[in-house]
């Protein structure tokens, strides 16, 4: 959907035929048709969508992620739960109020984080980058 800017308001202001200003007013029209159109297909994608996902099964595991920052060049470890459907990829999202980070001599303390989770929400614990 096109979006007007400052610039495209001074135009009109400084344009004295009249057949240029019906002209955009036709396009902009048009423009607000179309994106009307591409709203109601999107808003009827996300309610479809709602109706699968209550429909679904979802599995959760801990994550105990180790990476190294590229930055800083330091080891971390981030701990988490993860959502995904059951009957789909380990693609999903991750309980935010959930997700810590710790450093990388921390690793006692991200265990310990990452079994009790797995204990909380009876899950397993999968780990990565070890």
């Amino acid at each position: 959907m096109y979006h007007y800017e400052r610039r495209d308001f001074d135009m009109v202001s400084r344009t004295y035929r009249s057949k240029d200003i019906e002209d955009d007013i036709a396009r902009a029209e048009q423009k607000l048709k179309e994106g009307q159109e591409n709203i109601g297909k999107y808003i009827a994608a996300c309610r479809e969508q709602l109706r699968k996902i209550a429909s679904t099964e979802f599995k959760r595991h801990v994550f105990l992620k180790r990476q190294k920052n590229w930055a800083t060049k330091h080891i971390q470890l981030f701990v988490g739960l993860l959502n995904y459907p059951e009957d789909g990829e380990e693609f999903g999202w991750v309980e935010m109020d959930t997700e810590r980070r710790f450093r990388g001599t921390e690793r006692k303390k991200a265990r310990e984080y990452a079994e009790q989770l797995a204990t909380e929400y009876r899950c397993e614990v999968k780990m990565e980058g070890f």
